[in-house]
């Protein structure tokens, strides 16, 4: 009988570990405040707010990373100043985890600022959106994914990974013995 699991069901990822650990693979940076680190992601999914940016928040995704592309940055360059930045606040009054603006794109100091004051983070990715949001969905669901710690040997037998499973001294080792050990 093996001994008991636990496995490990992450409810959320801090957008701290979510930036550390992806940092270089998403190619992303800081460009507001860190005081968001400490939000959460509670979904392991991202969300493009262009209907958000509109006014029309019925079904916003808000518990995701937004991403801002192409399509949301030109339309909030034509709006006029003050109500590109009411639309802007209004995003940033909902719980949102943080923004990624994508494909190298800046948005205006003053949004930014906006952000900050909500303590809402918000980095830039060269990244091309699409291929953003698949890779940072990817990434997402690898960090939700559940867990399991369990006590063995991984060895390597003709080219396949096997399990050896057992309390502690039992002899998982010795049975293993002859073939490659697995880190």
């Amino acid at each position: 009988m093996p001994p008991p699991t636990k496995v490990k069901r992450p409810s959320s990822v801090t957008v701290g570990e979510f930036f550390t650990l992806n940092e270089k693979s998403l190619k992303l940076r800081l460009v507001g405040s860190d005081a968001g680190y400490t939000r959460k992601i509670s979904e392991p999914s991202v969300n493009r707010p262009g209907l958000a940016l509109s006014g029309f928040f019925t079904y916003f995704a808000y518990k995701r990373v937004q991403v801002i592309g192409n399509s949301e940055c030109s339309f909030l360059e034509g709006l006029d100043p003050k109500l590109r930045a009411a639309r802007f606040s209004q995003l940033c009054s909902w719980d949102i985890p943080c923004v990624v603006i994508a494909r190298g794109h800046r948005i205006d100091d003053e949004l930014i600022q906006i952000a900050n004051e909500a303590g809402i983070s918000v980095f830039q990715t060269s990244m091309m959106t699409m291929k953003f949001l698949n890779a940072a969905t990817i990434k997402l669901e690898w960090a939700f994914a559940p867990t399991l710690l369990v006590h063995g040997c991984l060895v390597d037998v003709q080219g396949l990974g096997v399990l050896i499973q057992g309390d502690s001294g039992c002899g998982k080792s010795e049975s293993v013995r002859g073939h490659r050990l697995r880190p």
